[in-house]
């Protein structure tokens, strides 16, 4: 299993910009220039060519030839023979695509205040009492956790919004930041963990389905990542 990780560019420079346009599809170019903030619209890329140039590595298609869709729960998929099941997360300045043989499910989140309401729909009773019995310091960090493994697990399964992420709980193992899915949690084979080393700033958690995989993160520098497309889009 490898986990991508990109720190996005503060900026890109206008004919830059739109020569890397030129790398994705049409709907993702459309989808990238509807966004006002000019930083959504860099996530929205860098995420998209991230994912690209991972294929065009593990598949040896060209990018003009990747081809996708998507499953029956919406995932995206890559068409090409060969190409392994992936998943995309971003937030703030990061960028993380997860690849596996198996469905696999990342997702980051920077650290910041949190709606009370958020936190009630997010965490289980259990989970909850646990929170609240951690000095007041720590409160933030917990729930970040917690939120990025289900999160993954969510995407992991392709079930989106159709589970309450308050209806089960996620618990550690014993394995350093590995977790498991309990108390009416449907676990389907899955796998959580952490992604320890990461921005202290940020929370990340990946959802595999094999049991021992170790996450193998690979950071990429975004002007060789733009490079790559400029030179041999």
């Amino acid at each position: 299993m490898e986990i991508h990780a990109l720190r996005m560019p503060a900026f890109v420079e206008p004919d830059r910009f739109a020569r890397l346009l030129k790398a994705v599809s049409p709907e993702r170019r459309d989808r990238v220039l509807r966004f006002r903030h000019g930083e959504d619209a860099l996530r929205c890329l860098f995420g998209d060519l991230l994912v690209r140039h991972v294929l065009t590595q593990t598949t040896g298609a060209r990018n003009r030839d990747l081809v996708f869709s998507r499953d029956g729960g919406g995932k995206p998929v890559c068409l090409i023979p060969g190409a392994p099941h992936y998943n995309l997360s971003h937030s703030g300045c990061w960028v993380l695509a997860a690849f596996d043989d198996l469905p696999v499910g990342v997702d980051v989140e920077r650290i910041k205040p949190v709606d009370p309401g958020v936190v009630m729909l997010t965490l289980s009773h259990a989970e909850l009492e646990m929170m609240e019995s951690l000095p007041e310091n720590e409160r933030r960090a917990y729930f970040y956790d917690i939120w990025v493994l289900k999160e993954s697990r969510l995407k992991a399964s392709g079930s989106g919004l159709t589970d309450s992420l308050a209806s089960y709980s996620v618990s550690p193992t014993g394995e350093p930041f590995r977790f498991r899915i309990n108390d009416g949690g449907d676990a389907d084979g899955y796998y959580l963990s952490l992604l320890p080393g990461f921005d202290p700033a940020y929370r990340a958690a990946v959802c595999f389905g094999r049991e021992g995989a170790v996450p193998i993160v690979t950071d990429h520098d975004p002007k060789e990542l733009a490079d790559f497309f400029l030179l041999d889009p």
